[in-house]
């Protein structure tokens, strides 16, 4: 999935995209395309960047945000 595609997707700007990136919370594959390299972003930091975004609008920072998606994402909870 291209970085446009993840942000309409998410909720979240390309630039806060591009933040996680910086901050390591994802890092995307990079695929040349003709001439010019794109982002390509896996399902599970689909899902990563989305569970992140929900975090922050609850109010975490972007770290604990992170932390708890991380958890979520390695210890599901049934509901």
């Amino acid at each position: 999935m291209r970085i446009s595609e993840l942000a309409k997707e998410s909720g979240a700007s390309t630039d806060l995209i591009r933040y996680f990136e910086t901050k390591g919370f994802i890092n995307p594959r990079v695929v040349k395309i003709r001439t010019r390299k794109v982002r390509d972003y896996s399902e599970e930091q689909v899902e990563l960047v989305k569970l992140i975004v929900e975090y922050i609008d609850e109010g975490f920072r972007h770290d604990a945000a992170y932390a708890k998606a991380v958890d979520h994402i390695n210890n599901p909870r049934l509901v």
